[in-house]
C-alpha cells in the first residue's frame, strides 16, 4: 500500500468521524420494519428480524436515511426490554460499523457509527461489495455513467444506419 493510499484512508476515516451528517445519526434510530402494522405486531417482528433472519431495517427519523443491515452480532437483554446490535456496511465508500440498541416496547434507539480497523478494511469491504445488499452511491454512479454512455452508442449507432 502506498504512503498516497495510506493517507488517503485516513483523511476518509477522518472526514467519517468529523462528517456532522453522522454525528446526526448518533442521535436516534427507530425499527422501520412493517410500518403500517400494530405496535405488538411490529415489536414480534423486531424479534424475529433479530433472532431468525439476522437482519435490521432501521431508519433514522432526523433526517429520512433508512437502512437495511444483515447483523454481525445481537443481543437481547430482556431485563431492559432492549436488542443490541452490531453490522458492518459501506457508508459513502468507507467500511464502518453500526453499533446500536433498540427499545422492544417502543421501537426507538441509538446507533452510533466507526470506523473499521485498517486491517479489516479490505477483507470486510470485499464481503460487503460482494454481498450488494447494501448499494453504494459512487457504484451506482459508475453503473449508471456506463449505461448512459453505452445507450449513447447504441443511439448513434441506428442514427447512421
Amino acid at each position: 500500500m502506498s504512503k498516497q493510499q495510506i493517507s488517503n484512508d485516513n483523511d476518509d476515516e477522518n472526514n467519517l468521524l468529523t462528517d456532522t451528517f453522522l454525528i446526526e445519526l448518533t442521535r436516534g434510530i427507530c425499527f422501520a420494519g412493517i410500518p403500517h402494522a400494530k405496535e405488538r405486531e411490529r415489536q414480534q417482528n423486531l424479534l424475529q428480524s433479530v433472532q431468525i433472519s439476522k437482519r435490521l431495517h432501521i431508519a433514522v427519523p432526523s433526517n429520512g436515511l433508512n437502512l437495511h443491515l444483515n447483523l454481525n452480532n445481537s443481543n437481547i437483554v430482556p431485563e431492559q426490554n432492549e436488542v443490541h446490535f452490531q453490522s458492518d456496511i459501506l457508508f459513502n465508500g468507507i467500511p464502518i460499523r453500526i453499533k446500536g440498541q433498540i427499545n422492544i416496547l417502543t421501537l426507538f434507539g441509538v446507533a452510533q457509527f466507526e470506523k473499521l480497523l485498517t486491517i479489516q478494511r479490505g477483507y470486510t469491504t470485499d464481503i460487503l461489495l460482494n454481498d450488494c445488499k447494501i448499494p453504494m452511491n459512487s457504484i451506482e454512479a459508475e453503473r449508471r455513467e456506463r449505461l448512459h454512455k453505452r445507450l449513447c452508442r447504441i443511439r448513434e449507432t441506428l442514427l447512421k444506419l
